[in-house]
């Protein structure tokens, strides 16, 4: 199936999962596909040449299921696109694979699996890290709600780390974060950057983002945020890039604490 390089947009249909008989090639790269990738291409079992779906704009997360593809023996490409979350170990299962497997500039995030880092060492074309933020806590995901139970937990395995220097929950695409922002997040003592921008965030700044003194940057926008602007920012006197609240619901008086935000550039 070649579809590539065409002005094609819209979600990729969840029925080529159906194409179970097709061997050789899906080529769906260099058009406009948006949405998840379908899990259920998962099913194509029996495609043993190319799977390659870069240059779209596709978002979420890269499914497990593809981890089943395992009989791939040359191309397996989705970079530069919009994908997040972490890298699914199941995709060291591509144990055929030798000429290409290419994730870089996405939005994928966490530790790189110890099953899809030793590819590299048959792959000739393995491109994962570049333009990604490997290595970082990943952030929640379309829709997630800060509380759920397995939100809080989440929480608790970052809160406090003063390893974490960029909190990088941007929505490039689609919201993705809803609810109220999580208050521990003032714990993360450590962090340089603090990106929420483009989510659903509703209610209030947490007073305890003051506490967050090393961040340079601040990011907010385009959220539902509502209520004062905390006089607590105002000890975030190592600001000196940008403080970007704009387009949300934020209403009252401007705290004259801002103005101790000396270095700031933008604000």
């Amino acid at each position: 199936l070649r579809l590539s390089s065409n002005d094609f947009s819209g979600p990729t249909p969840t029925e080529l999962g159906n194409l179970v008989a097709m061997h050789y090639v899906m080529h769906l790269h260099e058009n406009g596909l948006t949405g998840h990738i379908p899990t259920e291409l998962g099913k194509l079992t029996d495609l043993n040449i190319d799977l390659i779906m870069c240059e779209n704009a596709l978002t979420g997360p890269i499914p497990t299921e593809l981890g089943n593809l395992e009989k791939l023996e040359n191309y397996f490409e989705l970079y530069s696109n919009g994908l997040e979350d972490a890298i699914p170990s199941q995709l060291g299962n591509l144990i055929a694979l030798t000429s290409s497997f290419q994730l870089y500039a996405n939005s994928l995030c966490d530790d790189l699996p110890n099953a899809v880092a030793v590819l590299d060492n048959r792959v000739e074309n393995y491109v994962v890290t570049e333009e990604n933020s490997i290595g970082t806590v990943c952030g929640w995901i379309y829709d997630y709600r800060f509380s759920d139970t397995s939100a809080d937990a989440d929480l608790e395995s970052i809160a406090g780390s003063t390893e974490t220097t960029r909190l990088d929950f941007n929505a490039q695409v689609a919201a993705y974060g809803s609810g109220t922002i999580p208050t521990e997040f003032g714990l993360l003592t450590g962090a340089t950057y603090l990106g929420l921008r483009s989510n659903q965030f509703s209610g209030s700044i947490p007073t305890e983002f003051g506490l967050l003194t090393g961040v340079t940057e601040v990011t907010l926008k385009y959220n539902k945020l509502d209520n004062t602007i905390p006089t607590e920012l105002g000890s975030l006197t190592n600001l000196d890039d940008e403080l970007k609240l704009d387009t949300n619901k934020l209403s009252g008086t401007l705290p004259s604490e801002i103005g101790r935000l000396s270095l700031l550039a933008e604000a």
